[in-house]
């Protein structure tokens, strides 16, 4: 067993104690950065911790732009109440979090009141306003403060990752122009996407394959655009780290303990010669 699926292990089991069936962004980072892959810069604060001396320890460009993400396993779509904020700096966190501790139990409970068939079951039948305040204030873990990646919006800068299965349940790592997403997901063509087996791929035909799309193309500098060019070792590399995981917690793996059910990276953007999983998802089961 590689020290990377150790880990992965680890925190698998850890989740699973804890009745929570999928990493959050922080943990499924430190993986990534284990496998070489560039990563945003990152930390993570729990609920009551200082955030000033732990942002020193961490970053040191006061001027540096940062996004404020809540940390926790109950509350889905926080972005829509205000459990997102992007431009912090060291400037303005401590204000940031203490604002998001008092504002944010309040714009979720009044969202979750208006759009109830959207709310997770936890919150979905408490309807003392008050009641449901306190509980999502307690339902917060704590907060990921990630480096807000800058990157121009346009043609071969944002890509998708993500693990599919076949008809035999053999498990297929999906890849291409994240403005083809919805298109390659339901027709299965396109000529920016492509997937591959994750229990049988070969190495030299990843790249060609790669290489072949027009996206990539123009990210790692085939094609004329003026980007800062990425290098297309870089893809593989994060591509080989998906294909390996999915492989080693396929559901045809008769020594796997646990089987992901879903593991994506949306976005996963170019910037500053690097490819950068801006996002990253994983849900599993026991086997």
């Amino acid at each position: 067993m590689s020290i990377q699926t150790q880990l992965l292990d680890g925190f698998l089991n850890l989740a699973a104690s804890r009745n929570r069936h999928f990493l959050y962004d922080q943990e499924l980072f430190y993986i990534l950065d284990y496998a070489r892959i560039s990563i945003p810069e990152n930390i993570y604060l729990s609920y009551g911790e200082d955030p000033e001396e732990k942002f020193k320890m961490k970053f040191h460009d006061i001027d540096k732009k940062y996004v404020l993400r809540i940390v926790s396993k109950y509350i889905e779509n926080g972005s829509v109440a205000g459990g997102t904020a992007f431009g912090a700096s060291s400037r303005n966190m401590e204000d940031l979090i203490a604002e998001m501790k008092y504002n944010f139990p309040v714009n979720y409970a009044k969202w979750i009141i208006d759009n109830r068939d959207k709310a997770t079951d936890r919150y979905r039948d408490v309807h003392d306003k008050n009641e449901l305040i306190t509980k999502i204030s307690y339902d917060i873990k704590g907060f990921l403060i990630v480096e807000q990646v800058y990157y121009p919006k346009m043609f071969g800068t944002e890509f998708f990752i993500e693990l599919g299965f076949n008809e035999q349940q053999e498990p297929l790592i999906l890849f291409g122009d994240n403005t083809e997403y919805s298109i390659f997901k339901e027709s299965g063509k396109s000529d920016n996407c492509a997937s591959f087996s994750a229990n049988n791929f070969d190495k030299n035909t990843l790249k060609e394959t790669i290489g072949s799309l027009n996206a990539v193309r123009v990210v790692t500098g085939q094609e004329s655009s003026g980007l800062p060019h990425v290098k297309i070792d870089d893809i593989l590399r994060i591509l080989a780290v998906f294909l390996s995981i999915a492989q080693n917690y396929s559901k045809l793996n008769p020594s796997a303990k646990w089987h992901l059910t879903g593991f994506s990276s949306i976005p996963c953007v170019s910037a500053d010669s690097r490819l950068v999983p801006l996002r990253a998802k994983l849900t599993f089961m026991q086997a």
